[in-house]
């Protein structure tokens, strides 16, 4: 299932705002930024969120999220995951990184504003072993979504892939 990605995604998330950081970890001197400097903290914390991924750098991506993170799977082709913590995303991600021989995501484009980004993906992977879903051990999986995404503070607090 390709999503539209101008279709589903301006609805989730407008304009930007001045945001109040007061996570857990914030300079108390940085009271106030300004949006755009919000934005560009998001687009990066997504970014280094996605290399990590890339670089099967397990302890990258949790230094991403915060400890209540929520993350979905919601897939047309397969079962749909819902993981709750960053213990819990972390274990997931350790076994499902031997699924894939090689896995890259790539950030097409994105939309950052009031605290929510929404980006369009693009997934591909070689299957190491024989997947659940029917793509058998060898096969090249190549699947363009979206992801959503929120943010407490500096870090990511959910994560939502839909493909």
């Amino acid at each position: 299932m390709l999503v539209s990605f101008e279709n589903s995604v301006r609805p989730y998330v407008t304009g930007f705002m001045t945001v109040q950081l007061d996570g857990p970890g914030e300079n108390d001197a940085l009271d106030m930024i300004n949006g755009e400097e919000v934005a560009a903290m998001h687009e990066d914390i997504i970014n280094r969120y996605i290399q990590s991924y890339n670089d099967r750098d397990i302890e990258g991506m949790l230094d991403c999220v915060t400890e209540d993170v929520v993350f979905e799977n919601i897939s047309n082709a397969s079962q749909s995951m819902r993981l709750e913590g960053r213990d819990q995303m972390g274990e997931v991600a350790r076994l499902s990184g031997n699924a894939f021989s090689y896995r890259r995501q790539r950030l097409i484009s994105i939309v950052i504003g009031e605290g929510k980004a929404a980006a369009e993906i693009e997934f591909e992977g070689k299957a190491a072993v024989d997947l659940p879903n029917g793509v058998r051990a060898g096969e090249t999986v190549k699947i363009r979504g979206a992801s959503f995404f929120e943010f407490r503070g500096r870090l990511l607090s959910r994560i939502a892939d839909y493909s």
